[in-house]
């Protein structure tokens, strides 16, 4: 099995067989901001350095999930 942390903050989670498993890929994006806001945290004022070096700001969407943007 492999996870793949990709810089645009999405994820990928293979089986031993190499293929995806969509029920097992959560954004490490998501993931942290939710982390964040259990922790008294505002994500949305928080600045990340993703893997390659962008800047990306997190929001919460009109469905209540965070989501992000690179400056």
């Amino acid at each position: 099995m492999k996870v793949i942390f990709f810089a645009n903050g999405n994820t990928a989670f293979c089986d031993a067989e190499g293929q995806q498993v969509p029920e097992l890929q959560k954004s490490y994006m998501q993931l942290y901001c939710e982390f964040l806001v259990v922790r008294g945290v505002d994500p949305a004022k928080v600045e990340f350095t993703m893997p390659n070096g962008s800047i990306a700001k997190a929001f919460l969407t009109d469905e209540e999930r965070w989501n992000w943007e690179f400056k």
